[in-house]
């Protein structure tokens, strides 16, 4: 596995790609939580109750407000069709419906660490 700034910068180049501005706050959070998830898949069970926590822990902010962020980011992928191709690409299929916060974190975090599984 590449070193941790090095799966920073890839992280928050492919959630560019999934175009999630980088100036709303769910960039930064859905960035921290890929990031988390790819270096221990096993925390995917725990994204809404763990990782939420300690995302807002780290970014002084509250759960809820990550949460709340969270949906918007994945509502500005969703939002553009460019972003909904590259989720495509990245989750292996293409999802009817904008997907939830967990199965974004999942998706991402599969594909910048070369887990990925086509459709």
């Amino acid at each position: 596995m590449e070193n941790s700034a090095n799966l920073a910068r890839l992280v928050r180049r492919e959630i560019d790609l999934l175009c999630v501005p980088p100036t709303i706050r769910g960039h930064r959070y859905l960035s921290y939580m890929v990031e988390q998830v790819a270096m221990d898949p096993e925390r995917a069970a725990w994204i809404t109750k763990d990782l939420y926590r300690e995302t807002a822990r780290r970014f002084r902010t509250t759960w809820s407000a990550v949460a709340q962020s969270c949906w918007a980011a994945i509502t500005c992928c969703w939002g553009c069709e460019a972003g909904r191709e590259r989720f495509g690409v990245v989750a292996g299929r293409r999802p009817a419906g904008r997907p939830a916060p967990t199965d974004f974190i999942e998706a991402v975090a599969r594909y910048v660490t070369g887990q990925h599984r086509p459709g």
